[in-house]
């Protein structure tokens, strides 16, 4: 498809596809944009207008209102769509799960930390879930466990340590903790999450707790990305794992000039503290005297230019202490 231009009063128009292909390329860049995506061709910030007259600070304020608010209420909406499903695993479906009022304060307060990145978001919850749900379900193979229907595991009563909901709990956590530890997904109000999984009696009702759990974290983490990329902040900061931070720029070298009167002294080399070389050192300091020695075994095998190298190396040293012995004679004069 051939494109063509013309030119009407200034105004660049495309013909020929230009302008869905434009539209196309714009709308990628907004992609991006709100996927935590920043490079030389991102748009600028904030997006929305009004928000370019407020301070960051103030910015923050509102956008961690605007965020908190309806995730919640989304939360909600997801656990109501679930419990009118027509089966009995759903009867019982809380209306939200308590540790996402946490999860929402670190989306829209602190969205560029680490602990709220989609890795953590996700994988923190729904590996805590399931560790709660499993816990549950294994210490419900205990008959102390399945107590009456009447009392609420979630009371504190005298019968709670004789029936191991305390240590079902505890251990729900402390297995959830380890584990996102050495996954890489910490996210703090995962062990709130896995607490409330281990007081849960039914095998059904556990099973449609983690599937809440994920769907009302995800749709949060969506509603993130769009309130977290309209103003000056971003998110996500990272999808997996943390971008490397740029290289330092190399300092300038500064040569630091040396005194004439400060020349480090020359020290001729002793014959039995000679260190092992490689040839081509060898042949450097041997027939250059670019390092200033002289070759003892050359010398003693009657080397011609060791001998000179040696006669050399003694008027330096000669010259040396002349020129020392002056400088001291000029000072005694002053």
């Amino acid at each position: 498809m051939e494109t063509s231009a013309a030119e009407d009063d200034g105004k660049v128009t495309l013909e020929g596809g230009g302008a869905p292909r434009a539209k196309g390329i714009w709308l990628v860049r907004l992609a991006r944009h709100f996927v935590g995506i920043r490079d030389r061709r991102y748009f600028p910030t904030p997006l929305v207008r009004p928000l370019r007259h407020l301070s960051p600070t103030t910015e923050g304020y509102v956008l961690g209102f605007l965020g908190s608010f309806p995730s919640i209420l989304i939360a909600c909406g997801i656990s109501l769509g679930l419990s009118t499903i027509p089966s009995s695993a759903f009867s019982a479906t809380p209306l939200t799960v308590g540790s996402l009022g946490a999860t929402a304060v670190l989306l829209y307060a602190i969205p560029e930390g680490p602990l709220s990145q989609p890795r953590n978001l996700v994988g923190g919850h729904l590996l805590c879930a399931v560790t709660g749900a499993v816990i549950s379900q294994l210490f419900s193979l205990s008959s102390r466990f399945d107590i009456d229907e009447a009392i609420d595991n979630e009371v504190a009563m005298q019968g709670s340590w004789q029936h191991l909901n305390p240590v079902a709990a505890a251990l729900a956590v402390g297995i959830a903790v380890f584990g996102m530890q050495i996954t890489g997904t910490v996210h703090p109000p995962g062990g709130a999450t896995a607490l409330i999984a281990s007081y849960i009696r039914t095998t059904s009702q556990r099973w449609t707790y983690v599937l809440d759990v994920f769907l009302s974290v995800s749709a949060m983490g969506v509603w993130a990305m769009v309130v977290g990329n309209i103003g000056r902040r971003r998110y996500p900061a990272y999808w997996w794992t943390p971008n490397p931070p740029p290289a330092p720029d190399p300092e300038p070298s500064i040569p630091v000039p040396i005194s004439p009167k400060k020349q480090p002294s020359e020290r001729r080399p002793s014959s039995g503290a000679r260190s092992v070389e490689s040839p081509a050192e060898d042949l450097d300091r041997r027939w250059l005297g670019r390092l200033g020695e002289v070759d003892e075994e050359a010398l003693a095998e009657g080397d011609e230019l060791a001998r000179r190298e040696e006669e050399r190396w003694l008027a330096r040293e000669r010259k040396l202490e002349e020129d020392e012995a002056e400088r001291g004679r000029r000072a005694t004069r002053r």
